[in-house]
């Protein structure tokens, strides 16, 4: 599967929630996750450009994402692959992975707050280093999204969270 997404740093999210209501998102709801990105004793999944996520949010999804080569759509385009593994069973997932080689190579916290509009999901997200929003899903709502929160023009972030 391939995602398809945009994120843009904001100063904060206060005059977002208005335009998204106006443009008639829906709130999905408000999640606190721990993610964890594993990696093995090499590097090897950083160095091609891979990344494997445990991530931590009322129930424990693990997430393989790799790099796809850029359609020039300005959006950011990744191969990934998900699947949701339970209830908080995060420990027991990271021993399974530890024991095939894979450890804790970093870690990081992210409230997010979620709306959904069309054919994406509009993600605020708050993080110790910063305010996004991301929008994920169909190009064409991606860029509609864009302009009706009026962040058409604004820069385009690249990284992800952990870079």
């Amino acid at each position: 599967m391939i995602e398809r997404e945009v994120k843009i740093a904001v100063p904060d999210h206060a005059s977002l929630r208005p335009l998204l209501l106006a443009m008639g998102a829906t709130e999905q709801g408000v999640e606190q996750e721990i993610n964890r990105i594993l990696d093995g004793p090499d590097g090897r999944l950083r160095a091609a450009k891979q990344v494997l996520r445990v991530r931590s949010a009322g129930r424990t999804t693990l997430t393989f994402k790799a790099t796809t080569p850029d359609d020039g759509s300005g959006h950011k385009l990744r191969e990934e692959l998900e699947v949701v593994i339970g209830s908080e069973d995060d420990e027991t997932l990271l021993h399974i992975l530890a024991r095939l080689g894979y450890s804790e190579a970093l870690r990081y916290d992210k409230r997010r707050e979620s709306w959904r509009w069309r054919g994406v999901v509009i993600a605020l997200d708050s993080l110790a280093f910063g305010h996004f929003v991301e929008i994920e899903g169909d190009g064409a709502d991606i860029d509609a999204a864009l302009r009706l929160l009026d962040l058409q023009d604004c820069p385009r972030e690249g990284r992800s969270y952990p870079e």
